[in-house]
This record gives C-alpha cells, sequence and structure tokens, in this order.
C-alpha cells in the first residue's frame, strides 16, 4: 500500500495561549508539525501543484490564524489547524502536533491530533 505525505516540522509561530490571563498576555512560542495526506497521490500529480497540499500556502494560513485569535488550549488550536487545512487542500487525513516550552524542567509539552476528511 502506497501512502504519501507532506510534512511541515517545526513550524515556529508565535500565539496568545493559555488558560491564565498573565499567560496569554504576550505570545509565546510554538511549534508545530503537521502531517498532510494528500487526496492524490504523488505519482499523478504531474507536477501540477494544484494537485497537491502546497505546504507554503498551509504555513501561511496556519500563521494566519494564530494571528488573529487568542485560545486557552493547545489542544483548541490544534483542532482549528487541522480543520483549516481539512477545508483548504486537497487532503484526506492530517495530523497537527503542537509543542508548547511551558513548564520547569521539561523540554517540551506536546498535543496531537488527527482528523479524517468525512466521505
Amino acid at each position: 500500500m502506497k501512502q504519501d505525505i507532506i510534512q511541515i516540522q517545526g513550524l515556529a509561530i508565535f500565539v496568545s495561549v493559555g488558560v491564565p490571563e498573565e499567560e496569554r498576555a504576550y505570545r509565546q512560542k510554538l511549534l508545530i508539525d503537521v502531517q498532510m495526506e494528500p487526496q492524490h497521490s504523488f505519482d499523478s500529480l504531474g507536477e501540477n501543484l494544484s494537485l497537491t497540499a502546497d505546504y507554503d500556502q498551509a504555513a501561511q494560513k496556519i500563521r494566519t490564524l494564530c494571528d488573529s485569535v487568542s485560545f486557552r488550549l493547545i489542544e483548541t488550536l490544534a483542532v482549528e489547524i487541522a480543520n483549516l487545512l481539512l477545508s483548504e487542500f486537497l487532503i484526506k487525513k492530517v495530523m497537527v502536533r503542537i509543542h508548547k516550552f511551558v513548564l520547569p524542567d521539561t523540554e517540551f509539552v506536546a498535543v496531537q491530533t488527527t482528523r479524517e476528511r468525512s466521505h
């Protein structure tokens, strides 16, 4: 079985996120990983960008979302990003992982969600 994946790894964004207001008072750096499974196999693209997910456009749309909204939970942000990508690109499945650097004595905390296009 073939599986083609488009991946964005470690997209650095700055977003207002956190449960306490003090945490949302400033933009925090998050790292976002995205894996998108396109609707069309790489074999069938024929160099046609419109048949696949443009990773530059995907990154820009994620940045625009993060610039426009404040979030309390990174879980909510992960779902919003997944839904945005499913609605904007020719993908059948997306995985979003968000790394947040907030806990002392830890490298990071992370959440991950996977969503599929309903048939």
